[in-house]
């Protein structure tokens, strides 16, 4: 019907999802009988791509494309359609180098490649590359420029040109971008070390405290380990900003006892019910998340011991505002113990401003002397930031290709609050 609408000499191409990695869903085999089909309809040429947003982490826009090998991750299935079907075949997804895309075409596995998210960044890139600079596309391969286009102003490089309309960062940007990353980790779109992970060592953390803790409650979302600066105390009750999972909330919770009482605070529905389940699961009837955000926590004055925090304020676009609401929520005499990321030095231009990197724990760190100062601006005294030079392998990690640890390291964080 297309066909017939446009004419012969109007080229009719389409994308077509190889596979959406949903059980009972489209498979290769799929997909094979429908590119035949087309074929037979007379379209011109089909593009290849895969994955819906429900597909967890093989979604098609997929973060972390550091190496080669992560490229062109739909390039299984452009091999099966090409014994397939005759007409040209268009292969999207994840290519960042001129090297990959060349061989895609020279070994006959595509007849084109294209990309999407490398030319929101950088636009010129063909003719860059048609030049002789063949150096890998800019695009540091996260989903910021989607997250940038909600704010009405349009999709764009939150890297070249960040925030909002007038190319500042505003709170709802930095607040939506958190809410992109850390719900997608709760629902598995995105890829994050298990509690067998070697890092929780460099953390911090004993397999004594891994053991027995129900399976997805640690998704490799710290930097530390607050609770080995909390002392806490049988019958204590224990606030944790940010709990996702509920990993620090359960191991908490079995220093607290019975007696004691853990409340851990999500702003994300994914979190705080993937914590309500782990809850469950694990037994721990001492435990309870809600959701709300910690520059403004649903939970009354004075009510708290302890206050634990992992790799969560940093990502806070007002920092001042949770250190006050930790002071007004914790007893006279209560406690910080929080384990968070530290400026060290000067951010490169391209991290700067940059949404995402804020959400990954990295743009929004403050510097050691900047967090004593509103901690003690928020009323707390015995002041006291600690940066762990331990840190350095977590935070490597993290990005390997970017040398984040000259930059920023993690910290232990401590603070009182006057018993008077």
């Amino acid at each position: 019907r297309i066909r017939a609408g446009v004419g012969k000499n109007y080229p009719v191409f389409i994308k077509i999802n190889s596979r959406d990695f949903l059980e009972g869903g489209l498979d290769l085999e799929d997909s094979s009988v429908a590119c035949r089909m087309l074929e037979r309809e007379g379209i011109d040429s089909i593009e290849i791509s895969g994955g819906t947003r429900a597909s967890g982490k093989m979604k098609s826009s997929r973060n972390g494309i550091s190496s080669e090998a992560d490229e062109a991750y739909f390039e299984d299935a452009a091999r099966v359609f090409r014994g397939e079907v005759q007409v040209p075949l268009i292969l999207v997804g994840g290519i960042r180098s001129f090297e990959v895309a060349e061989r895609l075409v020279k070994e006959n596995v595509a007849d084109f490649v294209a990309m999407s998210r490398p030319f929101i960044r950088e636009p010129g890139l063909v003719h860059r590359w048609k030049s002789g600079e063949i150096d890998k596309a800019s695009c540091i391969s996260d989903t910021g420029c989607l997250v940038a286009g909600l704010d009405g102003c349009g999709i764009r490089c939150v890297v070249e040109r960040a925030g909002d309309c007038d190319g500042k960062n505003s709170p709802g940007d930095i607040k939506e971008a958190v809410r992109e990353v850390y719900g997608g980790v709760a629902k598995d779109e995105l890829e994050m070390g298990g509690s067998d992970d070697p890092i929780y060592e460099c953390m911090g953390y004993t397999e004594e405290d891994l053991c027995g803790i129900p399976e997805g409650a640690e998704m490799g979302l710290g930097c530390g380990n607050p609770l080995a600066i909390a002392s806490l105390k049988p019958g204590e009750v224990v606030l944790d900003l940010g709990s996702g999972g509920g990993f620090d909330c359960f191991l908490a919770a079995r220093q607290v006892g019975e007696q004691g009482r853990v409340v851990g605070v999500d702003m994300t529905d994914e979190m705080v019910n993937k914590a309500q389940e782990n809850a469950r699961a694990g037994g721990f009837y001492n435990v309870e998340f809600r959701l709300g955000e910690i520059e403004n926590l649903p939970v009354t004055d004075e009510s708290f011991d302890v206050i634990l925090s992992n790799c969560v304020i940093n990502l806070s676009p007002d920092k001042g505002a949770v250190f006050r609401e930790a002071f007004r929520v914790l007893k006279p005499g209560g406690r910080l113990a929080i384990a968070d990321i530290v400026a060290v030095a000067p951010l490169p231009r391209e991290l700067q401003g940059h949404v995402s990197c804020v959400a990954e724990c990295v743009a929004g760190a403050a510097t050691v002397d900047e967090n004593e100062e509103m901690l003690t601006t928020a009323g707390f005294q015995d002041v006291r930031v600690d940066v762990r030079e331990e840190s350095r392998e977590v935070v490597r990690q993290w990005n390997p290709d970017v040398n984040l640890e000259a930059y920023i390291l993690g910290a232990s964080i401590e603070a009182v609050k006057p018993k008077e």
